[in-house]
């Protein structure tokens, strides 16, 4: 999400605005504090344009990724 947000100037405060979801609950979710869910993906899909089974998807790569100690989880390669 933070790419997204890079690649089209558009900040956090805007992106909680548009999604109806907490800045604060938006920066837990980029910091990796709390896990995404489909209704936080459904929003961002309304949002991006970007499915929101992608945004599932990369959320299960990135804790899988945790779970087996990596220690960089980045989506490099997506």
């Amino acid at each position: 999400m933070q790419d997204w947000m890079n690649e089209y100037l558009c900040p956090l405060h805007d992106v909680s605005v548009r999604t109806g979801i907490d800045v604060v609950a938006l920066q837990k979710l980029l910091m990796g504090q709390v896990s995404l869910d489909i209704d936080t993906a459904s929003r961002l899909e309304l949002l991006t344009q970007i499915p929101a089974r992608f945004w599932i998807n990369r959320e299960r790569i990135y804790r899988d990724g945790l779970a087996k100690g990596k220690e960089d989880v980045s989506y490099a390669g997506e």
